[in-house]
């Protein structure tokens, strides 16, 4: 937009910055400076200016995904805000494309965000790629009484072993984050407040962890218990701390944690005594569809070749077609615009979608995001079949 201009912000920015995220998101005086200072980082910051003042502002935190046992370069976008008198004029959404613009020539394959409008990232070519299931139980339910491994709090000194059991775990789980330290920012503290971290050792290993916070009762409980992360390597981990889990019990609360849809964990109780509280979606954009496709592991299993024609106003670098070949889990990635054959043709956002399994290309054609060659369109599905990408974080 004309007169508009990009760019970072200082320490000096800070308190202009958290009063355009403050109209957005609410929270008390301290919660937006604390937020960029905090859990995102100064550095991550990008602004729109009209002129010496911001308009519009959200943060880049750099991450990684996993798909198919291989880690793509991420951006996590978050905090995305208009300030009051800029609403209507699309200033958000130049801010995006040109954030988009910034990632792209810094050699980020990936964006990913949680939507409060799918129409402002359709538009920016995101689109819905995978979830985040929170689930819950009441802690007294959980049928675990296995203490046989011990149990200590988390030092500065076993952080170490639990960034690396998290990237061991994730690195199997599509859509899963390599988080880097920004992404573990929020899991440690969220909002102020500290979470407890538990860690289960087997021999003095590190077997697994959980992080906890005590939440608003939503009983007659003193309060309820947020699990910030959970994770472990063996049976008698994961049995170690649902027993921990269910040693609140005698507080009558609420016990709420993150995972897939389908979370295995769930299959450890010997009754239905959880409920799947809340779904929430995450998008994802293709910032470089051609790393993209050539970066993420595939299903060994699988030998294809197909044609996709990219559609991408916003960055049209990636618009045109692209022969992907793919066997034994690698694939080769070619710009094929002159060739000829049978081709799938995919706007950006559809691709997200696809890319990550969440959606297969011939239910996207069903409904017209889609378009081709049917063999070709089939193609794509065994391509890209897998379970329904998931990670359990917010940003």
């Amino acid at each position: 937009m004309d007169g508009l201009e990009y760019g970072v912000i200082d320490e000096a920015g800070v308190d202009e910055v958290a009063a355009i995220m403050r109209w957005s998101f609410g929270g008390g005086e301290d919660f937006a400076p604390r937020y960029v200072r905090e859990t995102v980082g100064v550095d991550s910051v990008r602004v729109l200016r009209d002129g010496a003042r911001a308009v519009a502002a959200l943060a880049l935190v750099p991450m990684g995904m996993w798909l198919g046992g291989r880690r793509l370069p991420l951006a996590a976008v978050a905090a995305v805000a208009t300030a009051p008198e800029a609403r209507g004029r699309g200033v958000s959404q130049a801010l995006l494309a040109a954030s988009l613009r910034e990632l792209r020539a810094g050699g980020t394959a990936l964006a990913s965000l949680y939507p409060a409008s799918l129409v402002l990232y359709r538009r920016n070519g995101f689109e819905i790629a995978g979830m985040n299931a929170r689930h819950r139980a009441r802690a007294s339910a959980i049928d675990a009484r296995d203490r046989a491994l011990p149990v200590r709090p988390i030092g500065p000194e076993d952080m170490p072993a639990v960034m690396a059991l998290h990237q061991e775990l994730a690195r199997g789980q599509d859509g899963n984050l390599d988080r880097g330290e920004a992404g573990w920012r929020p899991i440690l503290r969220r909002r102020g407040v500290a979470a407890t971290g538990l860690g289960v050792f087997d021999g003095g290993a590190l077997v697994g962890y959980c992080w906890l916070r005590q939440a608003p009762a939503s009983g007659h409980a003193p309060y309820d218990l947020e699990v910030a992360d959970l994770a472990a390597t063996t049976d008698a981990a994961w049995r170690r701390l649902l027993t921990l889990l269910r040693d609140h019990g005698s507080l009558g609360a609420e016990v709420r944690w993150g995972g897939p849809l389908a979370d295995p964990v769930t299959l450890l109780l010997r009754e239905e005594v959880h409920q799947v509280e809340e779904i929430r979606r995450w998008m994802l954009r293709l910032v470089d569809v051609g790393a993209a496709l050539a970066g993420r592991g595939y299903f060994r299993g699988v030998t294809a070749s197909v044609v996709i024609e990219v559609e991408d106003p916003v960055l049209p670098e990636n618009a045109g077609r692209y022969r992907l070949e793919v066997a034994g889990g690698e694939a080769e990635v070619t710009r094929d615009d002159a060739g000829s054959g049978p081709v799938v043709r995919c706007p950006v956002g559809s691709l997200a979608a696809i890319f990550t399994g969440y959606a297969k290309a011939s239910e996207l054609a069903r409904v017209g995001k889609v378009g081709g060659d049917p063999g070709a369109i089939a193609l794509l599905d065994a391509i890209f079949h897998g379970p329904i990408p998931w990670h359990p974080d917010n940003y």
